[in-house]
């Protein structure tokens, strides 16, 4: 006599293999019922920013070959194939079959600092992971609200639109530019420059950001998120010592004119006060 669990399994696997079959045989029909049947009405997309296309759902519909059904096996890998080819789609969170029809949940792409190339006078906008984003999406944004990055003889950017800028300093800079709750327009920030050489394999001297308004201010920041050195604080630790100082600055929190402030320590602390502030252009400064 077989054990009473094993004709369990057996009665399971029975029933499994016919609902199988039975699904094979019916698959063509079912499919093509038209309850099944999938319209661009029934893709809803998570909203994105306004250099996307406004009707997501309609370009996902119009990437299958025929008229999509919910059955349709092969209906969420061709929609996740689709959305990895949209440049402006950071990371697919979810694409699943819902009652509605197909929800598809994406991460995109916005800009966080300005690439300054001065030989060419341009300025080139990368995302929080130092892509090349199409200029075009600064017509949803005001320069004066990213904050320009400026290296000492910085790279071209040789390659086509959305992909990675190959230079370590301006891809360590987008990390700083896209620190969360760091807002650099409000606390009067507009410039992060590094004095490395386009050679070097590392940081060796810290990241400086400069104040729009206080002439000669800097505030040495310090690694890149992630690449403190040792006894160097968190890019919390001297967001926060950067906000605290600014807001005991001055009543209108405002810069004061001509101070050097290192925050490497997670503590504001002025190093240098300059008797006479001038505001230089930092790649003159290069020369």
């Amino acid at each position: 006599m077989l054990h009473p669990a094993l004709w369990f399994l057996i009665a399971t696997g029975g029933m499994m293999f016919l609902a199988m079959q039975l699904w094979q045989t019916h698959y063509d029909t079912l499919i093509d019922l038209p309850e099944y049947q999938l319209s661009s009405q029934h893709i809803q997309v998570s909203p994105g920013p306004a250099w996307v296309p406004t009707d997501l759902g309609q370009v996902l519909f119009e990437s299958y070959q025929e008229s999509p059904s919910l059955l349709d096996q092969h209906l969420i890998p061709v929609a996740v194939a689709k959305c990895k080819s949209f440049p402006w789609v950071e990371k697919i969170n979810r694409v699943e079959k819902v009652d509605s029809g197909l929800e598809v949940d994406l991460k995109y792409r916005f800009p966080v600092g300005l690439v300054e190339i001065p030989s060419t006078n341009e300025r080139h906008v990368i995302d929080h992971e130092a892509v090349l984003m199409d200029p075009r999406v600064m017509n949803s944004f005001s320069e004066s609200t990213l904050l320009r990055i400026s290296v000492a003889k910085p790279k071209l950017a040789a390659h086509s639109l959305w992909t990675v800028w190959e230079d370590h300093r301006i891809v360590d800079a987008a990390e700083i530019c896209a620190i969360e709750n760091a807002s650099w327009d409000k606390m009067g920030c507009y410039r992060i420059v590094s004095w490395d050489s386009p050679s070097s394999s590392s940081n060796h001297q810290p990241f400086e950001i400069w104040p729009r308004t206080a002439k000669g201010t800097k505030v040495v920041w310090g690694s890149a998120p992630g690449k403190e050195k040792p006894g160097e604080a968190s890019a919390a630790e001297k967001l926060l010592a950067m906000q605290r100082f600014l807001s005991s600055a001055r009543p209108d929190n405002d810069w004061v004119v001509g101070q050097k402030i290192d925050i490497r320590s997670g503590n504001a602390v002025v190093v240098e006060n300059l008797k006479t502030a001038r505001d230089v252009d930092f790649f003159d400064q290069m020369k």
